[in-house]
């Protein structure tokens, strides 16, 4: 097993993916059984982790690649 910045980075983005995923689901259950149909806090916090998780993993992979082994 390796550790590394990068695994890290991976880590986490891959945890802030799953909570995006999680609170979109939310949201959209919330909408279809007759929540307001706005950009509330989940729907806020489902941005924030689907966009902040895609750049994070993404960079961690760009770094493992360019990393020597």
């Amino acid at each position: 097993m390796r550790s590394g910045l990068a695994n890290v980075a991976l880590s986490f983005g891959a945890i802030f993916l799953g909570f995006g995923i999680t609170f979109l689901i939310i949201g959209l259950l919330g909408v279809h059984f007759g929540a307001r149909p706005s950009l509330g806090s989940a729907g806020v916090l489902a941005l924030v982790g689907l966009v902040g998780g895609a750049i994070m993993a993404g960079g961690a992979l760009a770094m493992g690649e360019k990393s020597p082994q």
